[in-house]
């Protein structure tokens, strides 16, 4: 609310100053609590980027150590993998060697 002047050279009231207060004191608390708020929302703002900024970090150090895990594992496996085959390989290629030779071996044989 607008101050109120005397009209027409007229002395201020009790009522006019007491409506000029209450609005004057309805501003300030309004703009206090405009501060009050804007205060809290930036600390809160500020917790909440430093609290995620932590937990950012914490969920980066467990998925590159899960990912180093995984990466250890597959490494393990394929290792294991390659020789397992190089294993079936080998007695494949004795199994077809031993064919081979009994199969000359008969052929040398008929007439």
């Amino acid at each position: 609310m607008a101050k109120q002047k005397p009209i027409n050279g007229q002395i201020v009231t009790k009522a006019i100053l007491q409506k000029e207060l209450a609005a004057f004191g309805a501003r300030l608390e309004k703009k206090i609590e405009q501060k009050l708020e804007r205060k809290l929302e930036e600390k809160l703002e500020e917790k909440l980027n430093a609290k995620l900024g932590v937990v950012v970090e914490t969920l980066k150090a467990y998925t590159d150590a899960t990912v180093a895990r995984l990466d250890e594992k597959m490494q393990y496996h394929f290792t294991n993998l390659v020789q397992e085959i190089r294993r079936d390989y080998s007695k494949t290629k004795s199994t077809l060697d031993d064919h081979e030779q009994r199969i000359s071996a008969l052929e040398s044989k008929t007439p």
